[in-house]
């Protein structure tokens, strides 16, 4: 979640919010989960560390505090799991509202920081007037019909498109889960070529555009089939760039037609596999 703002910031995608109940996606469709906490004692020494580790690398790398919930930090949630199908059903109202970042960073910080139980009714006031939201309206809220229909609604959907954990994310209909798939989601976003459902993504530009506004437009912009792409060979001393990246390095112009170039990476080694030419049509 922490990363959400910076890559739409980055691509200029728009997130549509789904707030689901995961345990009723564990229920449905992962119910493996539960069995896994009931073996937590069997699981190898080894592998119940680096576990451990992972979260907290994540939550460094992050800049977050997470307390770990099998005891892996000195700090420890109040309670785990938790019954958050109140906070869930006010997420409804806080997209609403125009809230939504705030509450969610309110909630997220309140439990997995501060350790706090965001079941209790008191703490969800609190929640809700920090929030912005009007305390007892959020109170009568999470109780009402409405709520609970749309909570329910929001986590079938996600059964039925495939999901069986969180954080799930989805660019059309490619499914990504978990943080570290954040790369992927934003290469996805960019119509990176590894998706067969993205494609190079281009808009038409006017000639002489400047290349921040072209690569503006390649995260915005409409697929380009490949009979409008000219591509040329792979360059002969290939410079390592971001790993998966699919990028717009120049803009250049003929005298009758601006022309940008892209370039696509091998996902494992991060070198250059091969660039093309995109000639953009004017507007």
């Amino acid at each position: 979640f922490s990363e959400i703002e910076a890559l739409c910031s980055r691509t200029g995608a728009v997130p549509v919010w789904k707030p689901i109940l995961v345990g009723g996606v564990f229920n449905t469709a992962n119910p493996s989960v539960y069995e896994m906490r009931k073996n937590l004692a069997s699981m190898p020494p080894s592998k119940a560390r680096y576990g451990l580790q992972d979260l907290q690398d994540w939550a460094a790398r992050r800049g977050l505090k997470i307390r770990g919930p099998y005891g892996g930090t000195k700090e420890k949630l109040s309670k785990f799991p938790v019954n958050s199908s109140k906070v869930c059903r006010g997420a409804f109202l806080a997209m609403e509202k125009g809230v939504m970042l705030r509450y969610s960073w309110l909630v997220f910080r309140t439990y997995w920081s501060d350790g706090e139980d965001i079941s209790d009714p008191s703490l969800l006031e609190r929640i809700a007037t920090q929030s912005g939201l009007d305390p007892q309206e959020f109170l009568r809220y999470v109780e009402s019909s409405t709520a609970k229909d749309l909570l329910r609604a929001s986590t079938e959907e996600c059964i039925a498109r495939g999901a069986f954990g969180s954080p799930t994310f989805f660019v059309g209909d490619r499914m990504f889960f978990g943080n570290d798939r954040i790369e992927l989601v934003e290469a996805a976003l960019q119509g990176d070529p590894v998706y067969p459902a993205g494609g190079l993504r281009l808009l038409s530009i006017l000639p002489g555009a400047a290349p921040e506004q072209v690569a503006a437009c390649c995260a915005a912009g409409v697929a380009l089939d490949s009979e409008q792409l000219a591509r040329v060979p792979p360059r002969t001393d290939p410079r390592r760039v971001a790993v998966g990246a699919n990028f717009v390095s120049e803009v250049r112009s003929d005298g009758q037609a601006p022309a940008l170039v892209w370039c696509e990476t091998d996902p494992l080694s991060g070198l250059v596999v091969r660039f093309g030419i995109g000639v953009i049509a004017k507007l």
